[in-house]
């Protein structure tokens, strides 16, 4: 819903997935060499949140790319592996930063956990520019306008709604019971 508030739903199907996918994934690529060179707690912050915006640009023009490229059985074989790959990197992820750490100590070693996206983000780049289809994917698609003002109004009235509807109850940790809508409150 985010990608959709900000507009780029909008820009992704005028402009084309490649170039949504492509500069989100530089974005990416420059905020983890941002994030190995800084200085402070501040820029690592800054860099982080940088670098988390960035996939949440690039990360759904791949699903956007699975839903048009491919179709019926193969549409599915192409989000297992999508599923394996997340789940593998989200597993070996934190142990090759360890492993980094401890072989490059704890002044250098943190600063490579994020240097090694930038070969592995050069590649990616390299491969979307030559590998994907160019240009807008659907061309005589015409953009539906989403302005911030109305995606606005259209979450805060799913939430309202969410909080009205009648909640479903489970039994808390403590025994009592909880209704799922008073985490909106």
């Amino acid at each position: 819903m985010l990608r959709r508030c900000l507009g780029l739903h909008t820009r992704s199907v005028l402009i084309g997935h490649k170039w949504v996918f492509f500069s989100g994934l530089a974005l990416f690529t420059v905020a983890s060499l941002a994030c190995g060179l800084a200085q402070n707690d501040t820029q690592l912050i800054v860099a982080r949140v940088v670098q988390g915006l960035a996939g949440g640009i690039y990360l759904p023009a791949v699903t956007a790319y699975i839903q048009l490229l491919f179709t019926g059985r193969t549409r599915g074989k192409a989000f297992a592996i999508m599923g394996a790959v997340i789940g593998v990197s989200s597993a070996l992820g934190p142990l090759i930063g360890g492993l980094l750490i401890q072989a490059f100590g704890d002044t250098n070693g943190w600063r490579l956990v994020f240097v090694v996206n930038l070969p592995i983000g050069i590649v990616a780049l390299t491969a979307a520019l030559f590998l994907l289809p160019a240009g807008s994917e659907n061309p005589g698609r015409q953009a539906a306008s989403t302005s911030s003002v109305s995606c606005f109004f259209r979450a805060a009235s799913w939430r309202s709604s969410f909080r009205s509807s009648r909640a479903r109850t489970r039994a808390g940790p403590s025994g009592h019971s909880c209704r799922w809508s008073e985490a909106w409150r």
